[in-house]
């Protein structure tokens, strides 16, 4: 019996204008399981999904980099992952110099911030509904303590983004992952931050085991939370390559596929 279910948000839950429709939000609001969203947004973008579904559940944000309880309006960390600020304030550097037309910004527990508003800054605007800070690289990074948990590049030609990527990769840090999403996102986090890792603190919190969950996602950075649980659930709006890690296939985001998905192979016959 699935005693907890974990969600991605982007492609999945949500739709393409990045609002959870009535059908998914009747099924997990009524629904006797707890539901917990994992997604490479931050806190600030999920809090209007979280709000509508009436979640008190642990949430998972950055792709793991950050686990909270909302509470008051607000947020309780209960575990996070962010990134060495010198690391990311060199990546930053080189990507601005490099792509000085790239959309790069970055995020700490609860604001978002970018040197430039361009394409790209009102596009996940758009899709969130968050306000970015615009403020210097160098000013950015002059608070030393600031805890920088994601940097987000979004790049508009499929072989530009592949370039980025594989030149991030190629500058040798250890202490980073990169994740692609959206076929226009590249994000940089704690290569501890990843949405398996995060399952299985919770897991271990809720004594929880493998066959006791459920996962839906669509996604490449959704794959090692797929291959973690015993109920992986791929959208039918997911690339082949992902419906691999399936062991069930929903319908797509587009047609309510969590709310099927939970109704048809999650909930008790």
């Amino acid at each position: 019996m699935i005693k907890r279910i974990f969600s991605d948000m982007d492609g999945t839950l949500l739709n393409k204008q990045g609002e959870i429709s009535n059908a998914n939000m009747n099924t997990i609001k009524t629904m006797p399981i707890p539901l917990t969203l994992v997604s490479g947004r931050a806190p600030i973008e999920m809090a209007p999904s979280i709000k509508r579904l009436g979640l008190t559940e642990d949430q998972i944000g950055f792709n793991g980099g950050l686990i909270y309880k909302v509470i008051d309006g607000g947020f309780e960390l209960l575990h996070e992952n962010y990134l060495e600020l010198e690391v990311i304030e060199t990546i930053s550097r080189t990507i601005r110099e490099k792509y000085p037309q790239v959309s790069l910004s970055v995020y700490d527990e609860a604001n978002w911030f970018s040197d430039l508003k361009d394409r790209g800054i009102d596009l996940q605007h758009q899709a969130t509904r968050c306000n970015v800070q615009l403020t210097s690289l160098a000013e950015l990074f002059r608070a030393k303590k600031r805890k920088i948990f994601k940097m987000m590049l979004i790049v508009f030609d499929q072989k530009q983004l592949d370039e980025i990527h594989e030149y991030i990769l190629s500058l040798g840090f250890d202490s980073i992952a990169v994740h692609r999403s959206g076929g226009i996102f590249l994000e940089v986090t704690s290569n501890q931050a990843q949405k398996a890792l995060a399952i299985q603190k919770i897991m271990a919190l809720e004594n929880l085991k493998k066959e006791d969950i459920a996962a839906f996602g669509d996604g490449h950075n959704d794959i090692s939370m797929l291959k973690l649980v015993g109920m992986p659930i791929v959208m039918g709006n997911a690339q082949d390559e992902i419906k691999e890690y399936a062991l069930h296939i929903t319908k797509s985001n587009l047609q309510d596929g969590v709310a099927y998905g939970i109704e048809k192979f999650c909930l008790p016959k």
